[in-house]
């Protein structure tokens, strides 16, 4: 049975289709400060060392792409106004301006139908 399957040559693998290369190529962080990725967290209450009373926690974190200096820091709300002033914070921490913010677009970053007052 094999003999005939081999002499069929039913037991060919068929060729997959190729697809082409994609030619975006991204471009790497030549000094401190020029790209830095930002995200926000939400931070369970079983994760948090002391008693929240009912309080929402939030987690910002911002990763320098070309030193990869990391910041963190806890929040809670989530408002443009407390990623506003965590923007101000980052530059005095990590000690350089920084030019680039690359975020997800989310409700933090973005100013649409913000509740703060």
């Amino acid at each position: 049975m094999c003999r005939q399957i081999r002499k069929m040559k039913l037991n060919t693998p068929k060729k997959r289709k190729s697809y082409p290369k994609s030619k975006y190529r991204k471009n790497p962080a030549t000094y401190p400060g020029e790209r830095v990725q930002i995200d926000v967290k939400y931070v369970p209450n079983e994760c948090i060392g002391f008693a929240s009373y009912h309080s929402r926690y939030y987690q910002i974190t911002a990763i320098d792409e070309y030193s990869r200096k990391r910041y963190l820091e806890l929040v809670n709300e989530l408002s443009t106004y407390s990623t506003s002033n965590f923007l101000k914070r980052l530059e005095d921490k990590l000690g350089f301006k920084v030019k680039l913010v690359q975020t997800d677009n989310g409700i933090e970053f973005v100013n649409d139908q913000d509740n703060y007052k």
